[in-house]
C-alpha cells in the first residue's frame, strides 16, 4: 500500500462498543498491564483498536505480539484493510482471543500494514499473586 497509513494510536482494551447510529467506537477497560493466574497463562481475550489514516487502496494488516525478553512471537492475527480515499479514517478492531502468555514480563503488540510497522504498545504481564 502506498502511501503507508499512519496510526492515530493503538489501544488494548477489554472490549470495543460501536454505537449503532454514529458508528463511533467506545473503548472499555483500556490497559497497559495484565494479571494472570499462572504461567503459562490460560487463553486470554481482549481487543486491539487502532484508527488509521493517510492510506490508499487495500493492504494486509497484521497484529503481532512478541515477548520482549526473548523476541519470541507468541501471537499473530492478519486481515485486510481498505481505505476509500486518502483522508479517510479507518477504525481497525482486532478481537484477540486465545493468546497465552508463556512467562511474566513485557510484551510488545505491533501493528503492521504490508509489513511496515505502524504502531506498537507494550504490556506488562504478571501473576495475580505477584509471584511467578
Amino acid at each position: 500500500m502506498v502511501p503507508t497509513p499512519q496510526a492515530l494510536g493503538l489501544a488494548l482494551c477489554d472490549r470495543v462498543i460501536i454505537e449503532q447510529g454514529t458508528k463511533n467506537p467506545t473503548l472499555v477497560g483500556i490497559f497497559l498491564a495484565r494479571k494472570v493466574e499462572e504461567f503459562p497463562s490460560e487463553p486470554v481475550a481482549f481487543s486491539a483498536f487502532v484508527p488509521l489514516t493517510d492510506g490508499s487502496g487495500t493492504g494486509t494488516i497484521e497484529l503481532v505480539a512478541v515477548r520482549l525478553e526473548t523476541d519470541d512471537q507468541i501471537y499473530s492475527q492478519r486481515g485486510e484493510v481498505t481505505f476509500p480515499h486518502r483522508f479517510a479514517v479507518v477504525n481497525v478492531h482486532f478481537r484477540v482471543s486465545k493468546i497465552r502468555f508463556p512467562a511474566p514480563g513485557s510484551y510488545s503488540f505491533m501493528l503492521l500494514v504490508d509489513g511496515d510497522l505502524i504502531a506498537q504498545r507494550r504490556v506488562d504481564v504478571s501473576s495475580r499473586g505477584g509471584l511467578s
